[in-house]
């Protein structure tokens, strides 16, 4: 079976993508995909102790009633100084970066994946080990009538799924 490169969707399940699929060769123009899996949580780290620490300093009063612990409180718990946590964070960023750049594959093989084919292979997969939990009967039926879309549902969304939920709670 050929399968040919497809628009997002053209009624057939093996070339239909779904939403968080990016069919161009990075996600940001000009960016590769390792790089920006190695420099957004710095990134966002930055941006976010930005803003909280913009919010810690201003003074604003309508801010004190989402305070969690009051200043005197706050300042009697902070037993290190900024710039010692500021050398920890740096410290911290810096072996997350180079720990990144060594373990992040440096070519994209997400582009060597052929999408609709892997479809198809679930849905053969699917054809012959769904008899043995629904029995012949049911599994035929279901194929007819399913069989590529529940396909693509494993392939697309129940398979990273499980991914997603094994990585989590593997180190458990």
């Amino acid at each position: 079976m050929v399968f040919e490169n497809a628009t997002l969707c053209d009624n057939s399940p093996y070339h239909c993508y779904p939403f968080y699929h990016v069919q161009g060769p990075t996600l940001v123009s000009g960016v590769s995909d390792q790089a920006l899996a190695i420099a957004a949580p710095v990134l966002a780290y930055w941006l976010l102790s930005s803003i909280f620490h913009i919010f810690d300093i201003s003074g604003w009063k309508w801010l004190e009633r989402f305070r969690i612990h009051d200043s005197v409180e706050v300042s009697s718990r902070n037993l290190a100084s900024r710039s010692e946590v500021l050398r920890a964070v740096i410290l911290q960023q810096v072996i997350q970066t180079l720990l990144g750049i060594f373990w992040v594959e440096g070519d994209n093989i997400q582009h060597s994946i052929d999408h609709p084919m892997e479809v198809w292979k679930m849905e053969k997969a699917l054809q012959a080990i769904l008899p043995s939990f629904v029995g012949s009967g049911i599994s035929s039926t279901v194929h007819s009538n399913a069989g590529p879309w529940l396909a693509w549902l494993t392939y697309w969304w129940l398979k990273p799924v499980a991914q997603f939920l094994f990585a989590m709670y593997a180190c458990f």
